[in-house]
């Protein structure tokens, strides 16, 4: 491109050829640079020559002939100094490189001075370069001051600071703010504003995007409509009657959610009590048993939930059914789930249990947690063909051996008007 300065690394620069090349700051030490080159003797974050597939490009270290530990010593400090001449080898190389980028013409510069306090002379290639230059009549703009005599950095005694980025209005700036006041404002006199201010073309010109900016902004404050997707799983459902904004957030921009570790073992719970039942089932991801668990659980302690799981009053009785699908539509939204068990109970009626390996609930927590259960109710009810109200529903944690039986669970209008209440964000 002819249109643009290009600012490039030399080794970026490789392959390329531009009419006019600039090699700014030739000091000592910075290029050629005077850093140490590869040695993987001296740098654990160096791949060992002997171990590179260009291997052969490099002397090796010879340490099979070594008979003494003096010798083993003069051999690698050998190899220090070998591997310091690769790296002045490779500074030459480069130089070469950079030199050759320009097709007609090539500006070096130096100074004596740069950050520090000490002076910094001219460095070896720009030397090299100078001199060629001369011999063949080149033009120099300028010749190698002898260093001063008492030197003092100018650039430490004056220091020059600007701002960056730099502002693009410049001093147009408190014009604009004005301009941009009034905006915010909604001020009715803006053209009166406008010609006080004295604003200038440019301005005016921005005035149309910042309006743009605002009319934006004000949009992204409004209410959007964030609509149910065609199916839930029955863990969604409670999220929805957990945090109903943070909810809906989650629907318009999904993220994906951490491992849960206890969720895992949650799971192992579970896999045990189905291999118990002899029913072991095919889940989805968002139906894994114990995937609403919390609470710590350790794996070392499986053997204990399993113990207290067989002397709760679920450890004897045989289930009519285990880890029983269902789908059911509800205020037009599809509601997927899985039951952990389902028992018969004395009065010829039904009762859902989910197993929970995390500590039990109370007030407002098994309030929303119950909200499961209420679906599981009204699912099987269907699913039975019977009254939900011959279906009950509870929640066995086994760490403390508490079965929980909440009252007042939703039934289906109340399922769906929950359904209903996601808001507006």
């Amino acid at each position: 491109r002819k249109d643009v300065v290009q600012i490039l690394t030399v080794h970026g620069a490789k392959g390329g050829e531009w009419d006019l090349v600039v090699l700014p700051g030739l000091a000592e030490g910075v290029f050629p640079s005077d850093k140490s080159g590869e040695n993987w003797l001296k740098d654990e974050g160096t791949v060992p020559f002997p171990l590179r597939l260009d291997r052969d490009r490099f002397k090796p270290l010879e340490l099979k002939r070594c008979i003494t530990t003096t010798d083993v010593r003069d051999e690698i400090g050998q190899y220090h100094l070998y591997c310091n001449d690769r790296k002045g080898d490779e500074e030459q190389r480069l130089a070469y490189v950079a030199v050759t980028r320009a097709r007609s013409h090539l500006f070096c510069t130096t100074s004596w001075w740069r950050n520090g306090k000490n002076l910094v002379p001219p460095s070896s290639l720009y030397k090299d370069v100078f001199n060629q230059v001369v011999k063949i009549g080149g033009k120099v703009a300028g010749e190698i001051d002898e260093p001063p005599t008492d030197p003092e950095n100018p650039g430490l005694m004056n220091p020059k600071s600007a701002q960056w980025p730099v502002d693009p209005l410049g001093k147009r700036r408190p014009n604009f703010e004005t301009l941009l006041k009034a905006l915010q404002n909604n001020d009715s006199n803006l053209s009166r504003i406008s010609e006080n201010a004295q604003l200038d073309q440019k301005i005016l010109e921005l005035k149309s995007g910042v309006e743009l900016i605002l009319q934006e902004q004000q949009r992204d404050k409004s209410e959007i409509i964030v609509k149910l997707p065609p199916r839930l799983s029955v863990s969604a459902l409670l999220a929805l009657a957990t945090d109903q904004k943070d909810f809906a957030a989650r629907i318009r921009r999904p993220l994906p959610f951490k491992p849960d570790p206890i969720a895992r073992r949650g799971t192992a719970f579970h896999s045990w009590l189905e291999e118990r039942f002899g029913d072991v089932a095919l889940l989805d991801e968002d139906e894994l048993p114990g995937s609403a668990d919390e609470g710590a659980f350790d794996e070392s302690v499986l053997s204990s939930l399993k113990e207290k799981w067989l002397a709760s009053e679920w450890g004897a009785r045989s289930p009519i059914a285990v880890e029983v699908p269902f789908e059911r539509t509800i205020a037009g939204v599809l509601l997927r789930g899985r039951m952990d068990a389902v028992y018969s109970t004395p009065t010829g009626g039904f009762e859902v249990v989910d197993w929970k390996t995390g500590s039990a609930k109370s007030g407002r927590e098994l309030e929303l947690a119950a909200i499961q259960l209420a679906m599981y109710r009204l699912a099987y009810a269907e699913i039975a063909n019977c009254n939900p109200s011959d279906v009950g529903a509870a929640f066995h944690y086994v760490s403390s051996q508490e079965t929980i039986r909440p009252v007042d669970l939703l039934d289906r209008d109340g399922l769906i008007n929950l359904i209903n209440q996601v808001p507006t964000v």
